[in-house]
């Protein structure tokens, strides 16, 4: 199976999937379709979506990041701190900002000048961000954030403001992926590195600018989630990769890379936060959540590997 024939299987898959979960919710739980719901739907899901624009990248490219809710609550604490101790809302994103690209920048530096697996790098990223989140806010929220909630509680007319960052995100990670030469050359070395080299393609430029553009991404969603709770949180973010990833996957990004579909990307986190919202709304227990959303994931990486396979043994 080529990359285009697997990125359309797992495409329409997902598309598949979200209608039966649709009518699932509209037959089970009451009042999943209504408008509040719809929209409560999109707000919760605008912070996954943002940061797999940046992970559909960084899969495509053939590796993977598994830090993104301990980097999330970093970035998101320092914005925080910044609107509290400035006031001015534009320095607070502009930190969220700086700080996403250099966390990106230095997994990046070192996943190319040591050659070390991006997951080993990303999971001690994910332990260093976790501690230096509770250490820079003492284990404490910090609030008192003025109009920085409006980046997450705000309306453009009828619009949430996080749902309104989701689309603009979308549109530029979607012209950067299909309409740019960087988005080709992230493919043509997530298909074969050795091959991309000797075509010319600057590999650990590539590498670099994906990484950074994972962290602004990062960073835009940590900024809407701290906005939406009104408060930073050192401990948010918790297991967000897997929803992440699983968003990824489902939309047709294979995770040994070469492929690449930011449409799906956003059906796959439709079909995450509607899994998680059904959930919600049939009461069920957190930890049992946490099993069931194991589970989907598990399947969704192996019938993704199971596909892989047909195209090139991964043994």
């Amino acid at each position: 199976m080529n990359s285009k024939r697997e990125s359309q299987y797992f495409f329409y898959s997902s598309l598949w999937i979200l209608a039966i979960l649709i009518v699932c919710g509209a037959i089970f739980c009451p009042g999943f379709l209504s408008g509040f719901n719809a929209t409560s739907i999109l707000r919760q899901i605008s912070y996954i979506t943002l940061m797999a624009y940046g992970a559909t990248v960084i899969i495509m490219l053939g590796h993977i990041n598994v830090a993104y809710g301990s980097e999330m609550a970093l970035i998101g604490c320092v914005s925080c701190e910044v609107m509290v101790v400035t006031g001015n809302i534009v320095l607070a994103i502009l930190a969220a900002l700086l700080l996403g690209a250099l966390i990106g920048l230095f997994i990046a530096f070192i996943v190319t000048r040591f050659g070390i697996p991006s997951f080993i790098v990303t999971l001690i990223v994910s332990m260093i961000s976790r501690g230096a989140a509770m250490v820079f806010t003492n284990s404490a929220p910090i609030t008192n954030l003025g109009k920085y909630t409006v980046i997450g509680q705000g309306m453009v007319g009828k619009i949430p403001v996080p749902v309104f960052i989701m689309a603009m995100g979308f549109f530029i990670i979607w012209a950067i992926v299909n309409k740019t030469g960087f988005g080709r050359q992230v493919i043509a070395v997530g298909e074969n590195v050795k091959a991309s080299k000797a075509s010319g393609i600057r590999v650990k430029h590539v590498i670099m600018k994906t990484y950074i553009l994972d962290g602004v991404f990062t960073a835009v969603a940590a900024v809407v989630f701290m906005a939406r709770m009104n408060s930073g949180i050192p401990a948010s973010g918790e297991s967000s990769e897997f929803d992440v990833i699983t968003a990824v996957v489902l939309g047709g990004t294979s995770l040994t890379g070469g492929t690449g579909n930011v449409i799906g990307t956003v059906i796959g986190a439709m079909i995450v936060g509607m899994i998680n919202n059904m959930l919600n709304l049939w009461g069920i227990n957190y930890n049992w959540q946490s099993i069931i959303k194991g589970i989907f994931i598990m399947l969704v990486i192996i019938i993704d590997y199971s596909v892989k396979k047909q195209k090139k043994p991964i043994l």
